[in-house]
């Protein structure tokens, strides 16, 4: 059942790691000039003291990555997308497809059938998505 589950969703999940490789690739680019001009502005020791006016620090810091405010959205937007276009379709698309009726005449039970295919793909789900916020954070 791994095999044919694999066999059915390796397209899905190969694109789902290039995406994520994507994303490592842009966190990776921006992440540490960001962290780099944060400290050396004096952002970092200015917000460290409470009560501290840092206003136009955090202004010439805010100004200087506007062009990556798009990135927020993004990054809240792409669990919620992911769910649309892989967890809808996946038993939908073995009804229609009518794989499901090679696998329930293998001696394979619906539920097992069931059980093994969204298991499967949970774990590689969930280990994609403990990924993403690792690398967001």
């Amino acid at each position: 059942m791994i095999w044919l589950t694999w066999r059915q969703h390796r397209l899905q999940l190969l694109f789902g790691s290039a995406v994520l490789a994507a994303i490592a690739a842009f966190l990776l680019l921006t992440g540490f000039g960001i962290a780099s001009t944060f400290r050396s502005s004096g952002l970092a020791s200015c917000l460290s003291v409470p009560g501290r006016d840092c206003g136009n620090i955090q202004n010439l810091f805010s100004n200087r990555y506007t062009g990556l405010q798009f990135t927020i959205p993004l990054f809240l937007i792409l669990p919620a997308l992911v769910g649309v276009f892989w967890g809808a379709p996946l038993l939908a698309r073995e009804v229609e497809q009518r794989t499901h009726r090679l696998a329930w005449t293998q001696g394979v039970s619906r539920m097992r059938w069931a059980g093994t295919k969204v298991s499967t793909l949970v774990v590689a789900t969930v280990l994609g998505a403990a990924v993403l916020s690792a690398m967001v954070s």
